[in-house]
C-alpha cells in the first residue's frame, strides 16, 4: 500500500461534447486537430490546474460523427474537445465549467465559423465525472505517469500471490506507462491465457 501510494497517475480531463444542427462540411472525415497556446508543448502538458486551465494551453478537437454519421441525426454534428484538468471537488467544477465552456467557444470560431448559432447541445465531463464512473484516482485518464522513476517497474505483475487472483487493464502494464487500448487488450489476454493454461493442468 505504501508503495501504490508514491506512485504519481497521469491527468484527468474537461471534456465538452457539443450537438450542432448542421453538418461541418468543411471538416475532412477523419480530421481532428490540437490547438497549443506556445510552441512549448511540454510546458502546454503541464500546465492543466484550475487556475492555468483558463488560458487553454491545449484543446483536442474530433468530430466523431463524421467518421460515423449514425451517431448524430440526419443533417447535424458532434464535436468533442478534450484539455488536461485535475480533480478537484465537484462544487469547484460546477462553478468554473460554464466560464470555460465560454472561452473553449471563443477558441473554436477558426474552426468552426458562427458556432454559437448552430449550437443544439452541450454536456461536460469534469475530473469529478470521471472518477465517479470508473473509481480510477483522482479521475486519472489514462493509469501511472510515463515519467523515467516510473516507467521500468513492474508494480503490478498478471500473477499475484494469491492463489486464483489475476490482473489486468491499464493499471497493469509491461512497465508503467501510457499503454492504451493495445496494451490493455494484451494484458486481458494474458490472464485468459493463464487461467486457461491453469485449468488444463
Amino acid at each position: 500500500r505504501y508503495q501504490v501510494s508514491k506512485l504519481k497517475t497521469t491527468c484527468s480531463a474537461f471534456v465538452i461534447y457539443l450537438g450542432l444542427n448542421k453538418k461541418l462540411n468543411s471538416i475532412p472525415k477523419h480530421f481532428s486537430t490540437w490547438l497549443f497556446s506556445s510552441y512549448d508543448i511540454e510546458n502546454c502538458y503541464s500546465r492543466y490546474n484550475l487556475r492555468n486551465l483558463y488560458k487553454l494551453n491545449y484543446l483536442l478537437c474530433s468530430f466523431p460523427s463524421l467518421i460515423d454519421p449514425s451517431l448524430a441525426p440526419k443533417g447535424k454534428s458532434i464535436v468533442r474537445i478534450l484539455m488536461g484538468a485535475e480533480y478537484a471537488d465537484k462544487e469547484k467544477w460546477e462553478n468554473n465549467k460554464e466560464k470555460l465552456f465560454e472561452k473553449v467557444i471563443v477558441k473554436l470560431q477558426p474552426i468552426i465559423p458562427g458556432i454559437e448559432e448552430c449550437l443544439d447541445v452541450k454536456e461536460f465531463a469534469t475530473p469529478c465525472s470521471f472518477y465517479r464512473y470508473t473509481l480510477n484516482r483522482s479521475g486519472s485518464i489514462f493509469g501511472w505517469q510515463a515519467i523515467p522513476s516510473q516507467i521500468e517497474r513492474m508494480v503490478f505483475p498478471y500473477r499475484t500471490s494469491i492463489e486464483n487472483l489475476y490482473l489486468s487493464g491499464h493499471w497493469v502494464t509491461n512497465g508503467i506507462g501510457q499503454c492504451g487500448v493495445a496494451g490493455v487488450a494484451f494484458s486481458g489476454k494474458y490472464t485468459a491465457q493463464n487461467i486457461i493454461r491453469k485449468s488444463l493442468t
